[in-house]
């Protein structure tokens, strides 16, 4: 997976549906480049921005996927490929000479990560290393790529091993929450920071208070509050659970709230914050027993300073009680384990898995991206669908 940037004229109302699709799935290597269980990062790259996208799967369905060593980047600008309808460039996708298995081997590439960055580097944490989880062996690693040199560097492992989890950074330390453990089976609710200055661990903090799996790689942070969002209990039932950790409270060491749920129970979803509200994206619903689980194409979104710091929540989800058509509606594609990411205040989606159950349990990786503009923005929310492209 990974996502786009829209520059330009910014979008102010409306609902754009397919604008611009290209609705092949280009190759590279003879490989679908749609991408999942992974994230994208904008970047400042020499005066450029660019999306930077690390780690993952990819393939057309579950007996296919791979662990995705290419490290791959979205020009906004490029005009290569033209301009949409409003006059934006359609922008570019390269690949970087440098790839994940400089840091392993190929095999050793890895998915579901968790992911942040401190000082223009981006730190690839933990995650599990083969295509089918019988038979991943999760990681300890935490790894350092600097997109300026095109360097990777190994740093000090994690305490313990993590997949699954989520990740944010809050005044130059990453933190990592929840997830599961190196056997695949126990959900954990344990938090570590890393401080990249010193490349030490801290896992002297206070554990979540709910121990949940198959959240977003990174969470959403408001004012140096971290959010985390959705997943999946321990007895395998989506979570709309939503608890807030503190970096400075409790003496330095963090402190918890439970604050608002989700309106909708999500796993495998992407959550990221513009302008002070938080966006959750996509996921997965159903219970383990649910013969209609499935794939969303839902944005909710999160306002954490409303109700006395408790939270309110809005929804493009029309049988949700939190319904509200100014969020501009869903997506057009159901996605799990999409990515996003932001610039120029808007929102970019690609990738992702569209399976369900039990019609399409395998799915397929999605390669199409969309770019919404958030309410908080413009007042009206606002898809796009964009192409994606790739160079050899």
């Amino acid at each position: 997976m990974t996502a786009i940037v829209q520059v330009g004229p910014k979008i102010t109302a409306g609902w754009a549906g397919k604008t611009g699709v290209d609705n092949t799935y280009p190759t590279i290597k003879g490989t679908s480049v749609g991408r999942k269980e992974a994230w994208a990062h904008t970047m400042n790259i020499n005066g450029r921005a660019l999306i930077y996208a690390l780690g993952g799967s990819r393939g057309t369905g579950k007996s296919s996927n791979v662990q995705d060593p290419a490290i791959i980047y979205f020009d906004p600008k490029d005009t290569t490929n033209g301009y949409d309808a409003d006059g934006n460039p359609r922008g570019r996708w390269f690949e970087s000479p440098t790839k994940m298995k400089n840091m392993y081997n190929e095999t050793k590439s890895r998915g579901d990560t968790a992911q942040a960055v401190v000082n223009n580097k981006i730190y690839v944490i933990g995650g599990s290393t083969l295509g089918d989880p019988m038979d991943d062996a999760v990681s300890r690693e935490i790894d350092e790529y600097d997109p300026v040199a095109e360097t990777w560097i190994t740093k000090t492992p994690m305490p313990a091993s993590k997949t699954t989890g989520t990740a944010a950074a809050v005044n130059g330390k990453i933190y990592i929450f929840c997830g599961q453990d190196s056997t695949y089976t126990t959900y954990t609710n344990t938090v570590y920071a890393y401080d990249p200055a010193t490349d030490s661990w801290n896992s002297a903090l206070p554990s979540a208070p709910t121990a949940r799996a198959y959240l977003s790689p990174v969470s959403a942070v408001v004012n140096n509050k971290i959010y985390i969002m959705g997943g999946m209990n321990v007895d395998g039932e989506r979570s709309g659970t939503v608890e807030e950790f503190d970096p400075a409270g409790n003496g330095g060491l963090g402190s918890w709230k439970t604050v608002n749920p989700m309106p909708t129970p999500r796993n495998d979803l992407a959550c990221i914050a513009v302008n002070g509200k938080i966006y959750s994206i996509g996921g997965k619903r159903g219970g383990p027993g649910d013969n209609n689980q499935r794939t969303m194409d839902i944005i909710e979104e999160f306002d954490p300073t409303a109700n006395a710091g408790m939270g309110e929540w809005k929804s493009s989800y029309p049988a949700s009680p939190a319904y509200d058509p100014s969020l501009g509606g869903s997506m057009s594609q159901n996605r799990m384990d999409c990515l996003a990411s932001v610039y120029d205040e808007q929102i970019y989606v690609i990738g992702g898995d569209v399976g369900s159950y039990p019609a399409n349990p395998d799915g397929f990786i999605y390669a199409d991206n969309e770019a919404y503009t958030p309410t908080s923005i413009s007042g009206f929310g606002y898809y796009r669908v964009k192409m994606l492209h790739w160079e050899d």
